[in-house]
């Protein structure tokens, strides 16, 4: 293992001693107490499996985009995602970076290309959370909660404009492009000091 890496292992261990000081090392000694054993190695297993499963996923997504990458690194990078996923505030918001960056090291790859397959493997994320909301606000329906009903209502727009939007600029380059070009030219307008030098990388 080369002293890099075994930087990051040290530094990894030392985030989560800290979480679990930070969530208080009684209290969670005491939770692993009262749990039973056979539910606890039911739990790890289900973890096990499904953490397989989405890296076998994505390595589909790789494959045809035709990054060569060995599916032991694809396992390592989901870990390093998850693990990042628990640091970080929302859904993912660290996870995806974390992962594009040990697949494109590992694969001599660029950034763009394996960013894309993350990008089609979120899409497949939000079709069975949205199939579930829609579950919800059937059941939210029979019991005519309004409030209840107005959350689903505002959950299950926003996740349908997140699926045709990221649909729209993984199929069409143009559009993606556009957006991007949008993107940089506000970046530009709030740091322009900083970004004046890297103008014609950044485009």
């Amino acid at each position: 293992m080369k002293k890099r890496d075994s930087l990051l292992v040290f530094i990894g261990i030392g985030v989560i001693i800290l979480l679990v000081w930070w969530a208080g090392i009684e209290e969670t000694l005491n939770l692993l107490r009262e749990v039973k054993l056979e539910c606890f190695l039911l739990a790890l297993l289900m973890q096990i499996l499904a953490t397989l499963a989405w890296a076998f996923r994505w390595r589909i997504f790789l494959k045809r985009a035709e990054v060569k990458v060995r599916i032991r690194d694809i396992i390592i990078a989901t870990m390093v995602g998850i693990f990042a996923n628990n640091l970080t505030p929302g859904a993912r918001a660290g996870g995806e970076p974390a992962r594009m960056y040990v697949i494109t090291k590992k694969s001599n790859s660029g950034y763009g290309q394996v960013f894309a397959t993350i990008m089609a493997d979120r899409i497949l994320d939000v079709i069975p959370v949205l199939l579930f909301t829609l579950v919800a606000f059937k059941y939210a329906l029979s019991l005519k909660v309004k409030l209840l009903l107005s959350i689903l209502s505002i959950s299950t727009v926003v996740l349908l404009l997140i699926v045709v939007i990221s649909l729209l600029i993984s199929l069409n380059e143009v559009l993606a492009f556009r957006v991007l070009n949008k993107i940089a030219g506000l970046i530009k307008r709030i740091f322009p000091e900083k970004f004046a030098e890297i103008e014609e990388t950044l485009e």
